[in-house]
């Protein structure tokens, strides 16, 4: 394919740059850098940390991909790009994720990324051009199973049988993500001053939310709260804290970190869980024991009633049910 780009800036007479090869322009005069810093200026600000590390990487994944000596030089060469050869490029990138039989949520992030960069062009008047590139689609049922409530029992009694700062410790997270539904990010994100043990409540910044938000604890959760703020390091604000604090400004664990950690204790029973799985766990049962849709939304901090539904539907399974009605009265008569 060929690939051609225009120069916007009347200061500079950037000619037309094409690419012969079907995956990766040539490069022309990489030294006119003059767009790409202010665009990742305006992309940088205002993202969460986890958004900002998967887009950065996102960014750099893309350079790579059409050669660019850097992201900043990458983001300048689409700014100049018109609407149809920069189409062009970036299908041809989604096609070659796809070829690798990445998995769709991935591949989707990274096109996410693009848009956003794009978006951040036009927000300082660098481009008007509109990433119009389809998501590819997601299997939402794929994404919805965790451990079973008596797999996780097993695991939060060998952790309480240890008796030890790590076990009180990983008991918290585990307890705040499948009693209470709380993502990774919020759990290690909680701080003591969070948490009211007299009151049984707590405040946390739900995700895609500006402020925080109250919620009751379960008996359970306190208890697991209150042991452990006997050992936890008091240096620090954070609840849950990390025992290797080798190189770090502060102990706070990070959401690596508390995942490593959930796939260890679970390792112990010889199944692989990650913490998103055992908010899955704590939404699927929650589901399937309280037949209003609104209130396991609110429990489980979705912004969209429609993401709750995946959960219904699937415990439900009224597909199933449908066809076992119309398989007996089409057949029944032939038995």
């Amino acid at each position: 394919m060929t690939l051609q780009a225009i120069n916007r800036n009347p200061a500079e007479n950037l000619p037309a740059i094409i690419g012969q090869s079907d995956t990766v322009p040539a490069w022309f005069r990489t030294e006119l850098i003059h767009t790409g810093t202010d665009v990742l200026k305006r992309f940088y600000a205002h993202k969460s940390p986890g958004t900002l590390k998967a887009y950065s990487e996102a960014l750099q994944n893309f350079a790579n991909y059409i050669q660019s000596p850097s992201v900043p030089a990458m983001v300048d060469f689409i700014m100049c790009m018109e609407s149809g050869p920069l189409h062009g490029l970036v299908d041809s990138y989604k096609e070659f994720l796809m070829s690798r039989g990445l998995s769709a949520s991935y591949t989707n992030i990274k096109i996410s990324a693009l848009k956003s960069m794009l978006k951040s062009g036009r927000m300082i008047g660098v481009t008007s051009v509109h990433l119009d590139i389809q998501s590819v689609p997601v299997d939402p049922y794929g994404k919805v199973s965790g451990p079973k409530p008596e797999q996780v029992q097993t695991v939060l009694k060998a952790l309480c049988d240890l008796k030890s700062k790590k076990g009180y410790r990983d008991t918290v997270a585990i307890l705040l993500m499948v009693t209470m539904g709380l993502r990774r990010a919020e759990c290690v994100s909680l701080d003591v001053s969070d948490i009211d043990i007299h009151g049984c409540k707590l405040q946390v910044r739900r995700k895609g939310r500006h402020s925080k938000e109250e919620l009751t604890m379960p008996v359970a959760v306190r208890d697991a709260i209150r042991k452990w703020k006997v050992y936890r390091d008091g240096s620090t604000d954070a609840l849950l804290t990390s025992f290797d604090t080798s190189g770090k400004s502060e102990p706070r664990l990070t959401g690596a970190g508390l995942n490593g950690i959930i796939k260890k204790a679970f390792r112990l029973i010889g199944i692989s869980v990650t913490c998103h799985q055992l908010r899955h766990t704590a939404i699927t049962v929650a589901a399937s024991r309280h037949n209003n849709l609104f209130k396991v939304s609110k429990f489980a901090g979705h912004r969209s009633i429609n993401t709750t539904a995946i959960y219904v539907d699937r415990l439900q399974d009224a597909a199933g049910e449908i066809a076992a009605d119309v398989a007996e009265f089409i057949t029944g008569s032939i038995q």
